[in-house]
């Protein structure tokens, strides 16, 4: 007896609210709804509009770093302030570098990222195998940069194996995007592995 009447007061709600609705919608679009209403509409509709945006942490360089769950490389970036090769050298015993005139997650321009890769079985240094998988990207594959509270998304939308002047790495884009890079094969300076994505966009995370 308690459960028909409950059911009868959920369906007597749903008409009410299905009715309520049509006719909001009726007076809404053939304009004949009262003044006070519409000021109500309009003032939803600014407050929408006008509603703060949480703004995201800035990217920091402390402890950041770079994953590609398809194929298992997770890594630190590291972030030399110098071009010179002695310089860029050192950083990648650290994980993967960052060219330093290149730009920074989410930022409008490539985010340019180039790593060891190594078929030795035994390193003494594991970040010389940060980027020993990285032929293995496909097209379509996520990437992820982690930094002070933050997450870039991007999605890889080239992966190729290319000769050394012909793997050109321009820093100027249109849009935001990033390129990671290791020799190929595997190791061996003689060609390059050039994975290319797409900046997705940025999460809050930890």
């Amino acid at each position: 007896m308690v459960f028909k009447k409950i059911k009868t007061i959920s369906a007597f709600v749903f008409l009410w609210i299905f009715i309520s609705a049509a006719l909001f919608s009726v007076l809404y679009l053939t304009g004949l709804m009262p003044s006070y209403m519409k000021d109500f509409v309009a003032d939803a509709e600014m407050s929408l509009i006008n509603s703060p945006v949480v703004s995201a942490p800035a990217f920091s360089v402390k402890g950041a770093e770079i994953l590609v769950p398809a194929v298992g490389i997770d890594s630190a970036i590291v972030f030399p302030t110098s071009t010179d090769k002695n310089v860029l050298d050192k950083a990648l015993y650290g994980g993967v570098a960052h060219y330093p005139s290149s730009s920074l997650p989410g930022e409008n321009g490539n985010v340019f990222i180039f790593g060891h890769s190594t078929n030795k079985e035994f390193v003494h240094n594991q970040a010389f195998t940060a980027f020993t998988k990285l032929h293995n990207v496909k097209v379509g594959d996520d990437i992820i940069i982690k930094s002070n509270g933050a997450i870039y998304y991007y999605r890889v939308t080239s992966a190729e194996i290319l000769s050394p002047d012909k793997a050109k790495i321009y820093m100027e884009s249109n849009e935001p995007k990033l390129t990671l890079t290791t020799c190929w094969p595997v190791g061996n300076p003689l060609d390059r592995t050039v994975v290319e994505a797409k900046y997705i966009g940025m999460a809050a995370g930890k």
